[in-house]
């Protein structure tokens, strides 16, 4: 595993931390912890962070007419006892790209940082 100095670290732009091994939890601020003492260098799976964040995967135009036909048109079924694909079509026949900006443009204000496995060391 690579590693990297506190000082390396902040050197090259890097802020956050976490403990590989502790799943979900709140990024660490590296220059915080090391002025407070509250850095575990003691474990291995000490991992700064990426410099960027990454965001949550959205559909496309066309997943999302995927999924809403294929829900809807079940719901329809069910209801009804109609097996014919009328409301698949009909939804499948509209435009979702609006949509699709509007989902991405909201989860693109949702960050969230991946452990870079570059092991933080005093």
């Amino acid at each position: 595993m690579e590693s990297i100095t506190v000082k390396q670290a902040i050197e090259q732009g890097y802020v956050d931390y976490v403990y590989d091994n502790d799943g979900y939890q709140r990024l660490k601020n590296i220059a915080d912890d090391v002025k407070d003492g509250s850095i575990d260098f003691s474990r291995k799976d000490l991992s700064v962070v990426n410099k960027v964040p990454s965001h949550p995967q959205a559909m496309d135009a066309d997943e999302i007419a995927e999924l809403l036909a294929e829900q809807m048109q079940s719901w329809y079924s069910e209801e009804t006892d109609n097996e014919t694909d009328s409301v698949y079509n009909a939804i499948k026949s509209l435009d979702f790209s609006d949509v699709e900006k509007m989902i991405k443009e909201k989860l693109s204000m949702i960050n969230y940082y991946r452990s870079t496995g570059i092991r933080l060391i005093p």
